[in-house]
């Protein structure tokens, strides 16, 4: 039971974040008859907003390029189409790639 704990916790944030890509990608897919809806196609505007949560699965390898990379991600896509970016998961996934940029334990980098 230990183990299950250990590992739920250790892995909880990775569970969030595939939850997050997937609910980007389905309100993505939901609000296009909507006003203010994404533009661009469909499948390129659900498929990239999950890219764009899935990029905070890096942060343990990358902790400082992952969550930055949110941020480059998320700037060539207002230039695709800025109403992507200002959906609520979207928004969501910056503050978190903030937070975790603030918490990074190198003081220069975060």
């Amino acid at each position: 039971m230990r183990r299950l704990s250990s590992f739920a916790r250790a892995h909880l944030l990775d569970v969030v974040i595939v939850i997050g890509a997937v609910g980007a990608a389905l309100d993505v897919v939901l609000r296009q008859d909507r006003p203010g809806a994404p533009q661009t196609p469909a499948w390129f505007a659900a498929a990239a907003s999950a890219l764009l949560v899935l990029v905070l699965l890096g942060r343990r390898r990358f902790p400082f390029a992952a969550p930055a990379a949110v941020w480059g991600l998320a700037a060539a896509l207002s230039f695709v189409d800025g109403r992507l970016v200002g959906l609520p998961v979207p928004y969501l996934t910056g503050l978190a790639a903030a937070a975790m940029l603030g918490n990074l334990r190198d003081s220069v980098k975060a």
